[in-house]
């Protein structure tokens, strides 16, 4: 199986930030070495 590979080319904004300490964040992500894609992501801080 092929490995996958991503690079966060670019944060471009948080878009919420919850009371756990989640985010809410849209960021321009290259995927195996493609041209980048927008792409909303929820990640723990």
């Amino acid at each position: 199986m092929r490995e996958i590979q991503y690079e966060i080319v670019k944060e471009i904004a948080v878009l919420s930030t919850g009371d756990s300490g989640y985010t809410k964040e849209i960021n321009l992500i290259s995927w195996n070495g493609k041209e980048p894609k927008k792409k909303p992501k929820t990640k723990e801080r």
